[in-house]
């Protein structure tokens, strides 16, 4: 696809998966990346995700107080 088609299509993706499950598949990453918060590849058969960065103490999710 070229940019503006590519751009579009993104576009496109990310509004059905506010209303739904999304799975994309492809073989150019930065165009998946425009579309998905999350990218994952396939290694030696298995789906995995890139490594994450990492999160300082503020941001970090803190378990629920009951």
């Amino acid at each position: 696809l070229d940019p503006g088609d590519t751009i579009a299509l993104a576009e496109a993706v990310r509004d059905l998966a506010g209303d739904m499950t999304v799975v994309a598949v492809g073989r150019d990453p930065s165009a998946l990346a425009l579309a998905c918060a999350e990218v994952i590849t396939l290694a030696d058969g298995i789906l995995v995700s890139p490594p994450s960065s990492p999160t300082s103490p503020a941001t970090e999710l803190t378990p629920p107080v009951h």
